[in-house]
């Protein structure tokens, strides 16, 4: 699927979402002016959080005592979130939303070097080592 073009520098490269990408990401594709932006902002997802972002998350997620605890946040299993909608202007009650696993066996090993040469390549300018060793930091 073609997102759209990359307009850096000289790159104009199509910007492209691989089928197995679309199985195993989120993303969220419509015309200007059909509420994307506003769904965004009237939805709180979170998976499994830490303790310090549980706090300030399970303040929004539950604003009524009791319904949404840091704890209910922490300890969420693999593959779950806790979703809040706005609903016509009103927070909805918070629920529970099961996402599928990654496939099996949709790790590449050797996805994290792909990444790095690929922007490397696009991004990335030429710097002599002794242009970094005469840098200071002050």
């Amino acid at each position: 699927m073609v997102l759209g073009r990359v307009l850096f520098r000289d790159d104009r490269r199509p910007v492209v979402l691989a089928r197995e990408d679309r199985r195993r990401h989120q993303y969220l594709v419509g015309k200007t002016g059909m509420g994307k932006t506003t769904l965004i902002q009237n939805m709180i997802i979170t998976f499994q959080v830490g303790s310090d972002d549980a706090e300030r998350l399970a303040e929004q997620l539950g604003k009524h005592p009791g319904r949404i605890t840091p704890e209910n946040l922490t300890g969420l299993p693999k593959y779950t979130a806790c979703v809040r909608l706005l609903v016509d202007g009103m927070p909805s009650k918070p629920f529970l939303m099961k996402t599928l696993p990654p496939p099996i066996n949709a790790i590449d090993p050797e996805r994290a070097e792909i990444i790095r040469r690929v922007t490397q390549s696009s991004f990335g300018i030429a710097v002599r080592l002794a242009d970094v060793r005469s840098l200071t930091v002050e």
